[in-house]
């Protein structure tokens, strides 16, 4: 009697899909009921008749050695060309473990496709979402550089100037800076004479110069530059300048260059974040540029 009543039990849940394996703990198949899974003559194991992903959580679950307990599983059906999701319920006994597996309603798997669905709009959204940060950044970053750079040259310019001595005040590893304050002489005469664009070309070459051989470039505005050094002698600096002067020559045999410079010792630092006291060390080294231009007007092959 208790012998067919668990046949008509057993017969009961194979109709309605339900399909039932007792494993070992290597997933060799012990016992089977049940209509979905398909053994082949060949077939010696559970993991065949699962999907990769279930394999790795089947093979977890053996080796984790747990008394009960339930997930999710993608079967491999006949005649299906993808794994279908099954409820899972494993108990262990003393043969091996008995895995349950439950067709889920039809709904549930409607549901996780629109779950699927929703989860790659959202992966979508949110790799967009990364994209957008990014370009933005890179724009600020643009509109950053472009707000500090001046567009003919790509030197700094006078803005950044009074923003970088700042910066320069915080930092203790200098002893001494140089601002030299640098100017065109007759820079009139090419625009006159041969363009703008023959201007714009001589003022380019020169502000590759600067940064070949300079520490930090701005331009102030026309043909009006100046230079920041540091930690340079006045010697040296004088032998970089000479070493601009030469390649500017040449560039143009009609303009020459002057300067004039200042120097600041790291015990008045401070003065470097006060914009008054900047300006007024920027109007020495301009009286020493005007005094320098005199004297190359009087010998223009000179350079001091």
């Amino acid at each position: 009697m208790v012998e067919r009543v668990q046949d008509g039990f057993l017969e009961a849940i194979s109709d309605v899909g339900v399909t039932g394996v007792l494993v070992n703990t290597n997933g060799e198949i012990l016992h089977l009921f049940g209509k979905d899974i398909k053994v082949t003559l060949n077939q010696t194991t559970i993991f065949e008749s699962v999907d990769s992903y279930s394999k790795k959580r089947l093979i977890n679950i053996l080796m984790e050695d747990k008394s009960i307990g339930t997930t999710d599983i993608y079967m491999k059906l006949a005649k299906q060309e993808e794994a279908v999701a099954y409820f899972l319920k494993y108990v262990k006994t003393e043969r091996g473990y008995w895995l349950i597996f439950v067709p889920y309603p039809d709904q549930y798997g409607k549901m996780v496709e629109n779950m699927l669905d929703a989860n790659s709009e959202l992966t979508r959204l949110f790799e967009e979402k990364l994209s957008l940060e990014m370009e933005l950044k890179i724009k600020v970053n643009e509109l950053k550089i472009a707000s500090i750079t001046d567009p003919l040259t790509k030197l700094y310019n006078r803005q950044y100037f009074y923003e970088y001595l700042e910066k320069l005040v915080q930092e203790v590893a200098w002893k001494v800076v140089t601002l030299i304050m640098v100017d065109f002489n007759d820079f009139k005469r090419i625009n006159d004479e041969f363009g703008h664009k023959a201007g714009d070309t001589l003022l380019i070459s020169f502000a590759d110069m600067i940064k070949e051989h300079c520490h930090k470039g701005f331009r102030f505005g026309g043909d009006e530059f100046v230079v920041v050094s540091l930690d340079k002698s006045e010697t040296d600096i004088r032998h970089n300048l000479e070493k601009i002067n030469q390649a500017f020559k040449q560039q143009t045999d009609i303009v020459t260059l002057s300067y004039g410079m200042v120097r600041i010792e790291s015990d008045i630092k401070d003065d470097l974040a006060n914009k008054v006291m900047v300006d007024r060390m920027l109007r020495e080294a301009d009286m020493r540029m005007y005094q320098h231009k005199r004297e190359v007007k009087k010998n223009r092959d000179s350079y001091r």
